[in-house]
């Protein structure tokens, strides 16, 4: 996968993503666009954010209870 700028593109809305930010130092978190800025967790918001990219597959065996 590929990071993606997000002045190149942003993500459908409300779907997660993996985000890089550089607001204080680079972190990277999972997060979603929600068409007038990025949230994580419950209602926080992040700012900074440069780049995004689709999240990865889960592992084939996971097991639900």
């Amino acid at each position: 996968m590929t990071w993606i700028s997000v002045e190149d593109r942003l993500p459908e809305e409300q779907v997660n993503v993996l985000v890089c930010t550089t607001d204080v130092v680079t972190c990277m978190y999972v997060a979603e666009y929600t068409g007038s800025g990025w949230i994580f967790g419950w209602d926080d918001t992040l700012r900074g954010v440069t780049h995004w990219m689709p999240l990865p597959e889960a592992p084939g065996t996971l097991i639900t209870i």
